[in-house]
This record gives C-alpha cells, sequence and structure tokens, in this order.
C-alpha cells in the first residue's frame, strides 16, 4: 500500500479541527497540520471524497422565499 502525506492549511478553526479529527481515524499526526496515511487504492479515494466533502460543503438552499408580489406592484 502506498504512503501518502497529507497536509493542509485552513483558516475556519471548527473545518480545521473537524478535518484533523477525520484524519487522525486514517493516519499519524506527525505535526499540526500534516498526517502520514497508508492506504489503498480503494481507501485513497474514500478519504479524498470525504475531505472535499468537508471543505467544500453543498451549499443548503435558502429558507427565505423571494416577494410574493408580482414585479412592478410593489408599494412605494
Amino acid at each position: 500500500m502506498p504512503t501518502i502525506l497529507v497536509a493542509y492549511g485552513i483558516s475556519t478553526d471548527t473545518t480545521c479541527a473537524r478535518t484533523a479529527a477525520m484524519l487522525q481515524t486514517w493516519g499519524d499526526r506527525i505535526q499540526r497540520s500534516v498526517f502520514v496515511c497508508t492506504l489503498d487504492t480503494d481507501d485513497l479515494h474514500h478519504l479524498s471524497e470525504r475531505l472535499h466533502q468537508l471543505v467544500n460543503p453543498v451549499p443548503t438552499p435558502s429558507t427565505s422565499s423571494p416577494s410574493a408580489e408580482p414585479a412592478g406592484t410593489a408599494s412605494p
């Protein structure tokens, strides 16, 4: 199995902590934001997907709706 080095710089404390916690389940921390992981190809793909989802979350639809008034009928 190949050994990979994962290093990151994330400015958001919550995302940084979640990333570190997830990586600790996959490998060994060697510095604050650096991990060494020994993974097979399937695990590497899974880890990559999880990291992508964590760092680039899918935006949720806004709960606010546009004005219900038809265009041109808004009160002054």
